[in-house]
């Protein structure tokens, strides 16, 4: 029975970013013993996303505001049939 491996956030993240500025993801797995499928997993989480205000966001981050926004949509609808509810009365 093998020991999974756990690497933690900062590690990831440096890997990430020698990928990023021109190492080959072959490279970096074969130099720190890590799957290619663990880099490019890594690399999708902790890359950068470019919005249209220019400012730059991670993917954990873009999907923490789309689990914000549906709950503030839902959040607005509840309100919007509770004020036709009262507006009735």
């Amino acid at each position: 029975m093998s020991k999974r491996k756990t690497y933690d956030e900062e590690f990831k993240k440096t890997l990430v970013n020698l990928i990023l500025n021109g190492q080959s993801l072959k490279e970096v797995s074969r130099e720190y013993g890590v799957s290619s499928s663990n880099l490019i997993l890594w690399r999708k989480k902790y890359s950068n996303i470019n919005t249209q205000s220019d400012e730059v966001i991670t993917l954990d981050d873009f999907r923490k505001l789309q689990k914000e926004l549906a709950a503030a949509k839902e959040e607005c609808a509840i309100l919007k049939k509770a004020l036709t509810i009262f507006a009735k009365n």
